[in-house]
């Protein structure tokens, strides 16, 4: 049965999201991780070497985009595989569109090692600013 936080890529597709997602669950897994606002972001992005990893889909991230960000798919087959493969010493900031699929991922990084990860509250929808 899948759950919240799932690390599935495809658990939030589901049309009726299990009663427990809109429990203190997601809570639980925000006050695990590294969560910046935007502003927070910048300051970041200005004084670390960060790799900021884009985890909407191909249409999202064909519009609007935060400068140098790279594309990983959330829902492409291999999205963990990649995933995986990254350097679990460098640096990331992880967003989506609303926050609710790079919560996923950073909380999936974050319990395959990865220990500097900050991710964008909000998502790209709370990006304002330069694109």
């Amino acid at each position: 049965m899948a759950r919240c936080g799932d690390p599935s890529p495809h658990h939030f597709h589901m049309k009726k999201k299990p009663k427990f997602c809109q429990s203190e669950r997601w809570a639980d897994f925000k006050s695990k991780l590294n969560n910046v606002s935007p502003d927070e972001a910048r300051k970041v992005l200005e004084n670390e070497q960060l790799v900021i990893i884009d985890v909407r889909t191909p249409e999202e991230f064909t519009g609007k985009t935060i400068e140098g960000a790279i594309h990983m798919d959330y829902l492409d087959d291999g999205f963990i595989d990649k995933l995986m493969a990254l350097d679990k010493e460098q640096a990331y900031l992880v967003y989506c569109r609303t926050g609710r699929r790079s919560l996923r991922v950073c909380t999936w990084m974050n319990n395959s090692g990865f220990r500097n990860i900050y991710h964008l509250d909000g998502g790209f929808d709370s990006w304002e600013g330069k694109v």
